[in-house]
C-alpha cells in the first residue's frame, strides 16, 4: 500500500468514522426507543377500543333489558305493544330494530324499525331496513341462549348499510318472551376512524377473524390473521410487526373484548412511523458523504506535500539494490524531508566509497582462491582419476562374468540347433532360447552402460523443472488421449530450477503421471501442479480422482516389489524409485488418500541457491 494511500486510509478513519458511528447510533437508539413509544401508545390505543366497544355491547344489552322490566308484554295487545316498543326505539339511538319474540320465534307485535325509503337513513339518522334485512336479523336472534341464560348477544352480520349485532333478553312474568333488538355498530367505527388518523389503521374482528368494524375496507393477510388468533386463543395484549400484502412492514397492536370473544387491532405503517430516524440516517448519510469529500480533498492535498520526497527517496533507494551508487536526491527544501535526503546522499557517498575498497579486497581474494583452487583441482583430479580407475575395473570383471554364462548357454544351443538341422522344430525352438539369452546380455549392458553415465555426471547439473514438466506431460498426452483422461497442468512460470539429475527426476514425474493413468481405469481427471515454496524450495503435486489407497496398506506403497495393481507386468518398483530419487536429491514425498476420493502425491525438492555476487 502506498504512502498516499494510508494518509487517505488515516484521514477517513478520523473523519468519516466518527460521523457513521455517531449517526448509527443515534439512529438505531431514536428507532428503538420510538419503536417502544409506538407500541405503547398502540396498545393503550387497542386496549381502550376494545374496553369501548365491551361497553358499548353491554350499555345496549342493559338499556334492552331494563326495557323488559317495565313493559307489561302480557296486558297488552299486539297494537299496543308495537306502540311501546317505539320506546326504547326511540330513547336508544343506536338500535336498528326492536321486536318482541315467544319462544317459538315468532313476533308477537310488529317489528319497530325505519323502512327504507329509496335506501336513505331516516330524519333522525337511522339506517332504512328492509325486508331482506329483518329476515337477516331473525336469523341471526340468539332466542335459544336467551331463554337458557336470560340474555344473550349475537354475532356480528351486515344489516342495511352497516354492521349490526343482535340483543336478546328474556321478558314477561313467565319468562316466556324475549325482547330482541338489533344494535349498530356505527358509532365504533368513527372510533376506529379517529385512531386510524395519519394513514394508520383500525378494526374490531369477530372470533373468526373476520372484520366487523374498520376504519376502513380490508383484507387481512397470513401474519396478520395468524397475529390476530394467537391474541384471541392467549387472551391478553400484545404487540409486533406484521407486513401486509401491498404495505410492506406494520407495527400493530392487538387487545382482546373478552366478554364478545372479539378482538380489537390498531396499526401503523413502519415507514411514517418510522420516518424521523430514517431523517437522521438520511441526514447522517449525507454528512457522511460530505466529510469523505472533505477528507479525500485534504488527503490529496497532505500527501502531494509527502509523497514526493518519499516517492524520491524510494527511488534512490531502489537504485542504490542495483548498484548504482552515483545516483543523488534533489534537495528543495530544508525541512525535515529536505535534511533526511541530504542524509541519504551522504550514505550514498560513504557506501560508493566502501564498495570500492570491497572490490578491490574481492579481486585480490578472488585471485588468492583461484590459484588454491587450481593447486585443489589437479589435485582432486588425480584422487577421482584413480578412483574411477579402480571402479572401472571392478565393474570390468563383474561385466565379463555376467555375459560369459550367458554366452556359453547361447554357444551351446547354436551347436545344437547345427546337430538338429534336419528335424523341424528343433532349430526354431533352439534359436528362440538363444534370442532370450541375447537379451539378456542386453540388458546387462544396457544396465552398465547407464550405470557408467550416471558415474560421469555424478554432480547433477542445473535444470528447470517448468521445461522439464512440460516435457513429461506431452510424452504421455497421447496415453491420456486413449484413456479418455483428462489432465489439468498448473505450472507456475516462476518455478525456481534445482540441481540434480533431470533424467531421474523426469522419470521420478513420469511414474507417478503413469500411476495415476493406472488407477483411472475408467476416465477421469489428474492434476499436476508445479509451484514455488518461498526461494527455497519447489513442490510437485500429482492428484488424480481414482478409486484411491485403502488405509491398511496406504504405508506399504514405498516397499520394494509391492504393488496394488492387477497387472502382472507390473512388479512395485515405480514409487520405490520415486522415493529412492527424490532422497538422492535431498527430498521429501507424501501422500494423502482416501478410499473413493482419490490420490494426492507431493514432493518437495530443495531449489538451486541463487548466485551471490559483489559488484
Amino acid at each position: 500500500m502506498s504512502f498516499r494511500s494510508k494518509i487517505l486510509l488515516v484521514l477517513v478513519a478520523m473523519g468519516v468514522l466518527p460521523i457513521l458511528l455517531v449517526g448509527w447510533s443515534s439512529y438505531r437508539f431514536s428507532r428503538d426507543e420510538l419503536v417502544a413509544t409506538i407500541n405503547r401508545l398502540q396498545t393503550q390505543s387497542a386496549v381502550e377500543l376494545a374496553r369501548s366497544a365491551e361497553r358499548f355491547v353491554d350499555d345496549g344489552l342493559q338499556a334492552l333489558s331494563l326495557a323488559a322490566t317495565y313493559i307489561p308484554m302480557e296486558e297488552l295487545s299486539a297494537d299496543e305493544l308495537g306502540a311501546v316498543l317505539s320506546i326504547p326505539y326511540r330513547q336508544l339511538p343506536h338500535l336498528s330494530v326492536v321486536v318482541v319474540l315467544d319462544t317459538a320465534g315468532n313476533a308477537l307485535a310488529d317489528p319497530v324499525y325505519t323502512p327504507t325509503r329509496a335506501e336513505q337513513p331516516d330524519a333522525q339518522g337511522r339506517i332504512a331496513i328492509s325486508a331482506e334485512d329483518l329476515q337477516a336479523f331473525s336469523r341471526h336472534v340468539p332466542l335459544k341462549q336467551a331463554l337458557e341464560h336470560g340474555r344473550a348477544i349475537g354475532p356480528p352480520f351486515t344489516m342495511g348499510a352497516g354492521t349490526q349485532v343482535t340483543l336478546a333478553v328474556r321478558a314477561g312474568r313467565d319468562g316466556d318472551r324475549v325482547l330482541a333488538a338489533a344494535l349498530s355498530l356505527d358509532s365504533l367505527r368513527l372510533a376506529t376512524e379517529r385512531l386510524a388518523v395519519g394513514g394508520g389503521l383500525a378494526y374490531i374482528a369477530d372470533a373468526t377473524a373476520r372484520p366487523v368494524v374498520s376504519s376502513q375496507t380490508i383484507e387481512l393477510g397470513t401474519q396478520e390473521r395468524d397475529f390476530f388468533t394467537q391474541g384471541l386463543s392467549e387472551k391478553k395484549s400484545s404487540v409486533r410487526s406484521v407486513a401486509r400484502a401491498a404495505s410492506g412492514e406494520w407495527f400493530a397492536a392487538f387487545a382482546p373484548v373478552t366478554s364478545l370473544g372479539w378482538g380489537v387491532v390498531v396499526a401503523q405503517p413502519a415507514a411514517d412511523a418510522l420516518r424521523g430516524p430514517e431523517r437522521v440516517r438520511t441526514l447522517s448519510t449525507f454528512w457522511a458523504a460530505v466529510a469523505l469529500v472533505l477528507t479525500a480533498l485534504l488527503g490529496i492535498f497532505l500527501s502531494r506535500s509527502f509523497y514526493s520526497p518519499v516517492s524520491s527517496l524510494s527511488e534512490a533507494a531502489a537504485a542504490l539494490t542495483k548498484a548504482r551508487y552515483d545516483y543523488r536526491i534533489k534537495i528543495d527544501s530544508r525541512d525535515e524531508m529536505g535534511q533526511l535526503a541530504e542524509a541519504f546522499n551522504h550514505m550514498a557517498e560513504e557506501i560508493e566509497r566502501r564498495n570500492a575498497e570491497i572490490q578491490g579486497w574481492n579481486e585480490e581474494l578472488q585471485q588468492r582462491v583461484e590459484e588454491r583452487t587450481e593447486e585443489l583441482r589437479e589435485a582432486q583430479e588425480q584422487i577421482l582419476r584413480t578412483r574411477r580407475l579402480t571402479a572401472l575395473g571392478s565393474m570390468s570383471a563383474g561385466v565379463v562374468h555376467e555375459i560369459n554364462n550367458p554366452m556359453t548357454g547361447l554357444l551351446g544351443l547354436v551347436q545344437l540347433a547345427a546337430r538338429q538341422l534336419e528335424a523341424e522344430s528343433a532349430p526354431a525352438s533352439m534359436l528362440g532360447k538363444a534370442m532370450v539369452q541375447g537379451k539378456r546380455v542386453t540388458r546387462i549392458l544396457e544396465a552398465f552402460k547407464q550405470f557408467a553415465e550416471q558415474e560421469q555426471d555424478a554432480a547433477g547439473k542445473r535444470f528447470s523443472m517448468v521445461t522439464l514438466a512440460s516435457t513429461t506431460v506431452e510424452l504421455v498426452s497421447a496415453q491420456l488421449e486413449d484413456k479418455g483422461i483428462e489432465l489439468r497442468a498448473d505450472i507456475a512460470a516462476e518455478t525456481p530450477e534445482i540441481i540434480g539429475h533431470s533424467a531421474q527426476i523426469g522419470q521420478m514425474l513420469g511414474n507417478l503421471l503413469q500411476n495415476a493413468i493406472d488407477a483411472l481405469a475408467e476416465g477421469g481427471v489428474i492434476t499436476l501442479r508445479v509451484r514455488p515454496v518461498g526461494d527455497e524450495a519447489v513442490k510437485l503435486q500429482v492428484q488424480d480422482d481414482g478409486p484411491g489407497i485403502p488405509e491398511e496398506i496406504r504405508e506399504r506403497v514405498f516397499d520394494p516389489f509391492y504393488s496394488t495393481k492387477q497387472q502382472v507386468t507390473q512388479i512395485g518398483m515405480g514409487l520405490t524409485l520415486c522415493h529412492k530419487i527424490v532422497e538422492w536429491h535431498h527430498g521429501r514425498i507424501t501422500i494423502e488418500s482416501e478410499p473413493g476420493a482419490g490420490t494426492t502425491v507431493e514432493v518437495y525438492l530443495p531449489a538451486a541457491p541463487k548466485g551471490a555476487h559483489l559488484v
